[in-house]
């Protein structure tokens, strides 16, 4: 699969505090349960609603037999500065849009691989428990087809 774009998510939730912080991390889960953040994105909620934001596009390419997984959480201490509000958030139902290539592409940019992704994947991945994947993988989960040549 061939992670290209932006994922946008949308969280039914119930919050009584302005405020309160929701946030979203996706990850790259290789066979041996260790995960690598590809994509983040976080909001302010207002009190209780739906809400859906976007998070930060990447171009990233998951070989066969990783998972995506997706945590919601309150806080990414790596990437934001949150203030603590200490108030509870129930997601009631959640759902992501995430995007992926249909088709392979034929050509690259100009250049090589970044610096910073090397300095970055230096200290990625983090295992994750098995059973933290085993209980929260959905079987129904949309795989997307193998990649066909792009036409035109």
């Amino acid at each position: 699969m061939h992670f290209a774009g932006v994922p946008r998510l949308t969280v039914n939730q119930q919050s009584n505090f302005q405020n309160a912080n929701l946030t979203a991390n996706v990850y790259d889960v290789d066979k041996a349960n260790n995960a690598t953040l590809i994509s983040r994105g976080t909001y302010l909620l207002g009190g209780t609603g739906t809400v859906s934001f976007d998070l930060y596009g990447d171009d990233w390419k998951l070989p066969t037999g990783h998972r995506i997984g997706v945590l919601l959480t309150s806080s990414n201490a790596e990437w934001w500065q949150h203030v603590p509000t200490l108030q509870p958030v129930t997601v009631t139902s959640a759902s992501i849009t995430l995007p992926f290539l249909r088709c392979q592409r034929s050509a690259t940019i100009q250049g090589g691989r970044s610096i910073k992704l090397d300095s970055y994947l230096s200290v990625s991945p983090f295992a994750v428990p098995p059973a933290t994947v085993t209980g929260a993988t959905d079987p129904a989960f949309p795989v997307p087809p193998p990649l066909a040549p792009c036409s035109g």
